[in-house]
């Protein structure tokens, strides 16, 4: 959005009769949503699919997707009046769209393995890193805070026979090319918002969490966040440079999957995390909340979106002597607690 009175959102109408689609763009004007017609160039028998927008202004917006089939890159611009069709040499279907803040002609956009930028001569295709034979890459989201500092996620598909794996994806643009990290553990990234050089948030899965990453300007890091069940983040905004909103879903008791929005700082949950000289010891809390966990391999634990309030925390092991401490957990801050197991 442009403004509180001026928010697009777009995706497609799926007619699951005929197995079509159709782009599907929506307004926001500070009271009510809206419909807004827009192309479909991919035929009314085939495919047309917007997945993301930037909006620049209230009279430059773009949205990106796929149309036809096989499906071709779809980029759409809003001059203030109507949805036009734009040209481009993308070559594959697009997953997100990032403008660049304060300039109104550098625009990336990603999928598959493929990054593309606007600029003065339109859309082209700006070489990337690309995977390896019995690899596949799948960049789902990008974000930059200026023309040398862009960010792109998504994930591996790293060829397994029957059964391939994923594992996490992050590239990084610095003005001449864009370099690789595949370090990071995990499955999918899905959603990545750039706020400075050193601050960067990315979101998804482990495969059975949501997990969240963050840049401070020199490597990449875990950060706990609340886990209602089985599932991952999708997306995560910022409003401002403190205020960080995550979405997405995950599974509750029944195995039906719910809405799941996460704010932080938060103003009501507070975080504890830590390590102990034992892999796998069991911590478990009483207070305001009870529950336990394990640790890593490393030892180390993270417990998110604690009530805030005071706890009474016990590492324990088989066959050991267990630790124990008084924790004070603060809204919208982590506390760091060590504990040491005598076995």
């Amino acid at each position: 959005g442009v403004s509180s009175r001026d928010v697009w959102a777009v995706g497609y109408a799926e007619d699951f009769g005929s197995f079509k689609s159709t782009t599907l763009t929506e307004h926001w004007d500070g009271t009510a949503w809206r419909l807004v017609p827009s192309p479909n160039p991919g035929g009314d028998s085939l495919p047309n699919r917007l997945y993301s927008v930037a909006a620049v202004s209230s009279t430059t917006v773009w949205a990106v997707g796929e149309a036809g089939f096989p499906g071709k890159p779809l980029t759409l611009r809003w001059n203030g009046s109507a949805w036009q069709v734009v040209p481009n040499a993308c070559k594959v279907p697009l997953q997100s769209v990032t403008a660049i803040p304060g300039l109104t002609v550098d625009l990336w956009a990603v999928g598959s393995a493929t990054t593309c930028r606007y600029g003065a001569v339109g859309w082209s295709v700006v070489p990337s890193p690309q995977p390896p034979p019995g690899e596949a890459y799948q960049l789902q989201d990008v974000s930059g805070t200026s023309p040398k500092d862009v960010w792109a996620v998504g994930y591996r598909v790293i060829d397994g026979g029957e059964h391939p794996e994923f594992a996490p994806l992050i590239e990084h643009w610095d003005g001449r090319q864009w370099s690789l990290n595949v370090s990071l553990p995990g499955q999918s990234l899905y959603g990545v918002k750039a706020i400075a050089p050193n601050d960067a948030w990315a979101v998804g899965t482990d495969g059975a969490r949501q997990i969240i990453y963050h840049w401070d300007g020199s490597s990449w890091s875990a950060v706990p966040t609340p886990s209602p069940g089985a599932g991952r983040l999708e997306e995560i905004e910022a409003s401002g440079s403190a205020d960080l909103w995550a979405v997405g879903w995950f599974a509750d008791r029944d195995f039906r999957q719910r809405t799941l929005v996460e704010q932080a700082p938060s103003r009501t949950q507070g975080n504890v995390t830590g390590h102990t000289n034992v892999s796998g010891a069991l911590i478990t809390w009483f207070g305001p909340e009870s529950g336990s966990t394990e640790t890593n391999d490393l030892g180390d634990y993270a417990v998110a979106g604690l009530p805030a309030g005071t706890y009474d925390f016990i590492a324990s092991a088989d066959g050991c002597l267990p630790d124990s401490a008084e924790v004070t957990v603060v809204a919208g801050e982590t506390t760091v607690q060590d504990f040491h197991i005598e076995c």
